[in-house]
């Protein structure tokens, strides 16, 4: 995937997320606030904010910024 002029952004490897952070981040991706994804999934408030960090965080780590600009990629 190209980033734009600063360079590539540079898939890593394939992020690990289990089903149920997969679940919890389409809950929030259609809308839903942290209250009510836990209302729905039968899950205390905190273990959702939990696993959306977690989530975030292997997303964040499955990824890396290239600095090499467009003009020098072949």
């Amino acid at each position: 995937l190209l980033g734009g002029v600063t360079g590539r952004l540079v898939l890593l490897r394939e992020p690990r997320l289990s089903p149920r952070m997969e679940e919890i981040l389409e809950l929030e991706a259609q809308g839903c606030q942290p209250k009510e994804i836990a209302d729905r999934l039968g899950m205390a408030l905190p273990t959702v904010y939990t696993q959306l960090h977690r989530a975030v965080e292997r997303l964040r780590c499955a990824c890396s910024h290239d600095p090499t600009p467009e003009s020098q990629v072949s």
